[in-house]
């Protein structure tokens, strides 16, 4: 395209001119790449320049691996013809060049012999011994030239790709040593080979045989299952649905699992006509008729006890008759569990009974019997539900990516060398990649500074938290202070408005942590909260005398309540400091973070510092509100556990008494000190109060990596589940970010101005940034010798996209590791994560081009003519003359030759 330009623009006439003057060469990198149109275009263009050039003109062109079958003389043959047809000028077989490989060890005409490879395999080997040991050593031999390389017509060539476990299996065939210490064998080989070439790369010698780690990691998806409940059940993760034919048909159906209890639920619908289950994909489903029903089979027949379990209800469901039999009401009949028999086959009946037996409940759930928890109408089924695999590529990326840097850290690699580069077919994508990963690093990094904090002082309070942070983080002023000093006062200033941008980060975090994907401090055990006094003051029984129902039950009881009314504030967000939180200081400290801090520790150009809520229990008047309310009224969550708490203990609170019981306890939780009030208007013009938690109520304290607290508000089961610490992130969060430098990545696409790209890649070069995520231009040639680590957001297009982003890495010879993320939905990444050596030997098909096209030499000769006409001469006479079929009428000047030679078919044709 830039080449189609300066041939065509006016205003480029001294770049043209001087092109044709003094142009000699033409050098094409990755000619593979030209096929179709563009390579027509191409093709075209290269000979719009030989017409006119007026130096001789030598084509030179680099490509991949063409498959043209049959031995390398044929090969080169077709690769012959290719550059003919591309360059305009006859190619022979002896003018391709192959790539000249040279062995690395001592190979003496054989492989080494089973005896002698068993003796290497079985004494040990020391990575730290020297390069002249590795050349004699015979299972190098071995392994460079029976893995690495083949011998064919007197040349050496790369041999194919193969999983690591096939090495083993073809050492352990030849050597006849178990596969478990030749497994340990070729690993402590490769590490030699690293410690080798590691010193022979610093002494600027040839590296040894520099391997590549390919790694396909696949999107989990969906699980399909058999009906059966014994080991004849089939579990597969390929969406088929059905196993064998005729009588021996088995179904499969899509399963997912619950969030609360783990128990799987196995998506069908009921077609009573066929008396059969069919399946249905997660989400899918189809209006209620006559005949089918559209829910879960829930295999298991304790899963539900209807005389025990439908008392634990809410009482609007149903009621039991005289009888003591539950007798659901009208609108809740069919959502409440049903008794199913069915068999393998899928046939079911609702009252015969069968093979096995379950529970059918049609989506939307309003409760999971499995775990006891009941839902809002409004909560929707992934949020109840999940497939075994619910993460998108953002997450896979930034998580993948993170854990390849913190382990390039640990072992050792230098500060220039902790990077990689990522791929991504899409330029939104990449920019999309970028804030993903800064983002999710950012609340991690304060989390785990969250929890070294207090892994150093095991418990803080607001007066001393954003100081145990900041230590724990240990920032440099450079890495967040705009304006860095050597004054204590300007040292001082900075800290201080970093203190503050972290305690506001800190306090937001205290909400409620409904993200299955980050998980916050608390769902992974590593943080506790507890408040001020909390169990001093519930001890108290002369204190709450006045609070129905609270003032009768025993302490550890209304401890256990009064935790969950203070945790449903600080969860809201609905909290108070004169310090933080009210308007003026949000204000202020806000345009002092933007003053004195630089990114990533500050706010993004569009993020404003959360308001606070205030927590209300009457509807406030209409108009326009300085502030966030929310309700803790009767059909409130918090209202609904409190009435649910009342009802336990014989007490039914509701209407009027439940507005006065609430007013009185939020009162005295005013008076112990944890709320604060302010007031505004109710719906009647009249004063009312509203409620927010005090900051300095509340306790950080460490977790202990078992206990996760249970939300009882948020969270209304009648079962008991023990939830257990996410241990993955729980891990993350243990990270020490004093010890990794810092971590910093960036987009890279063709969107950036030359400016912003060439600070970007001379930071990537020197390791000050960690990641560049990058659509397809990074493929032109920016050369990051040192890189080691290459990702792919999506498998490419075609080897030859693959080919040339996995070989960023690795370039001065060291060995480098390529992971790529594969979609089960895209079919494209599915079948190359099944078929991983087909994309990463890049080898690739023949490019076709086709030059005898109409509308393609019309597009060029109107190209020509624009360059040296202009356009509005142009326009008026260009198509009158190609359609006459005359080019030499063409209006240019006389030292001006036009030569479109097509080679098609054996003939020529101006």
């Amino acid at each position: 395209m830039m080449l189609e330009l300066i041939l065509t623009r006016s205003q480029e006439y001294i770049i043209r001119n001087s092109l044709y003057e003094n142009l000699k060469h033409l050098v094409f990198d990755e000619l593979h790449t030209y096929r179709g149109r563009q390579g027509s275009d191409v093709a075209l263009l290269i000979r719009r320049i030989k017409a006119q050039a007026q130096q001789k003109i030598s084509c030179i062109g680099t490509s991949a691996t063409m498959v043209s079958g049959g031995n390398i003389s044929e090969q080169k043959e077709q690769v012959a013809k290719v550059a003919t047809k591309i360059f305009g000028a006859d190619f022979t077989k002896d003018q391709i060049i192959n790539e000249s490989l040279v062995r690395c060890f001592e190979y003496s005409g054989a492989l080494p012999k089973p005896d002698e490879l068993r003796k290497t395999i079985e004494a040990t080997i020391n990575p730290e011994d020297d390069d002249e040991e590795l050349r004699k050593c015979s299972l190098a031999i071995w392994l460079e030239n029976r893995i690495a390389l083949f011998e064919s017509e007197g040349m050496l060539f790369r041999n194919k790709p193969m999983q690591f476990s096939e090495i083993v299996s073809h050492l352990t065939l030849y050597s006849g040593i178990e596969s478990s210490v030749c497994d340990k064998r070729v690993r402590d080989l490769l590490l030699w080979i690293t410690h080798v070439n590691k010193k022979r790369a610093e002494a600027g010698k040839n590296t040894y045989l520099p391997y590549k780690i390919h790694h396909f990691i696949s999107q989990t998806g969906t699980v399909y299952v058999s009906l059966d409940s014994d080991e004849k059940q089939i579990i597969s993760l390929d969406p088929a649905n059905h196993r064998g034919h005729g009588d021996d048909k088995i179904p499969l159906y899509p399963v997912v699992f619950s969030r609360a209890s783990g128990h799987e639920f196995i998506c069908v619908n009921k077609n009573y006509d066929k008396e059969a289950l069919t399946p249905r994909e997660f989400r899918e489903i189809i209006e209620e008729e006559e005949n089918i029903t559209s829910g879960y089979l829930i295999p298991g027949a304790d899963v539900w006890d209807p005389d025990t379990d439908a008392e634990l209800l809410p009482d609007a469901w149903g009621k039991f008759d005289a009888s003591g039999k539950y007798k659901p009401q009208k609108d809740y009949r069919h959502r409440i569990p049903q008794k199913i028999y069915y068999d393998n086959k899928g046939k079911f009946s609702d009252t015969t009974l069968m093979q096995y037996e379950g529970w059918f409940m049609p989506a939307k759930l309003l409760f999971d019997p499995t775990s006891g928890t009941i839902y809002d109408t409004k909560t929707s089924e992934g949020t109840k539900l999940t497939r075994l695999g619910s993460e998108g590529r953002s997450t896979s990326t930034t998580v993948l990516s993170f854990s390849v840097l913190k382990h390039l850290s640990k072992y050792g690699f230098s500060y220039a060398d902790q990077k990689l580069l990522s791929f991504t077919d899409n330029r939104q994508d990449a920019a999309l990649q970028a804030g993903h990963f800064n983002d999710l690093i950012k609340v991690v990094q304060l989390r785990s500074g969250i929890y070294h904090a207090l892994l150093s002082q095991k418990e803080l309070t607001h007066a001393n938290l954003d100081q145990a942070i900041l230590e724990a983080l240990d920032l440099s002023q450079e890495e967040y202070a705009k304006t860095p000093s050597s004054f204590p006062s300007g040292i001082r200033d900075n800290e201080k408005t970093l203190k503050d941008f972290l305690m506001y980060r800190a306090l937001y975090d205290l909400r409620r942590g409904w993200r299955v994907i980050l998980p916050n401090l608390e769902q992974c055990a590593l943080l506790e909260i507890d408040y001020k006094n909390l169990k001093e003051n519930c001890e108290s029984d002369e204190s709450w005398k006045f609070i129905p129902f609270i003032s009768t039950i025993p302490s550890h009881e209304r401890l256990e309540i009064i935790y969950q009314v203070l945790d449903f504030f600080r969860k809201s967000y609905a909290l108070y400091s004169e310090e933080y939180l009210t308007p003026k200081a949000i204000d202020e400290k806000s345009k002092e973070i933007t003053e004195k801090l630089k990114a990533p520790w500050k706010l993004g150009d569009n993020e404003k510092i959360n308001y606070p809520y205030h927590l209300r229990y009457e509807a406030l008047k209409q108009g326009r509100k300085i502030f966030y309310t929310a309700s803790v009224g009767s059909n409130s969550a918090l209202g609904k556990y409190l009435r649910s708490e009342a009802k336990k203990r014989g007490i039914d609170i509701k209407g009027k008494a439940y507005t006065e019981f609430i007013k009185s306890l939020l009162d005295l939780l005013v008076d112990a000190g944890w709320l604060h009030t302010s007031t505004a208007k109710n719906a009647e013009d009249q004063e009312t109060t509203l409620y927010q938690l005090r900051i300095d109520s509340i306790i950080w304290r460490l977790g202990d990596e078992k206990t996760i607290k249970h939300d009882a508000v948020k969270n209304r089961a009648y079962k008991v589940i023990t939830q257990n610490p996410n241990l993955f992130f729980q891990t993350i969060y243990k990270t020490n970010f004093r010890e990794l430098k810092p971590i910093i990545g960036r987009e890279h696409t063709g969107q950036l101005n030359p400016d912003d790209r060439i600070d970007r890649e001379d930071k990537f070069r020197s390791g000050e940034y960690s990641v560049l995520f990058c659509s397809p231009t990074m493929e032109l040639g920016i050369d990051i010798a040192t890189l080691n680590v290459v990702h792919m957001r999506n498998v490419p297009p075609n080897p030859a996209n693959y080919a040339q982003r996995s070989g960023r890495a690795g370039r001065s010879g060291q060995a480098a590791l390529i992971f790529t993320n594969c979609s089960v939905y895209s079919p494209h990444d599915t079948h190359y994560f099944n078929n991983a050596p087909e994309m990463v030997a890049g080898v690739v098909a023949l490019p076709r081009i086709d030059l005898a096209n109409r509308e393609l030499i019309e597009s060029h000769l109107y190209a020509i003519y624009l360059a040296k006409v202009g356009l509005q001469e142009l326009n008026e006479s260009l198509m009158d003359i190609i359609d006459d079929g005359n080019p030499a009428k063409l209006p240019l000047k006389e030292d001006v030759k036009l030569r479109l030679q097509i080679n098609d078919t054996g003939k020529k044709r101006g």
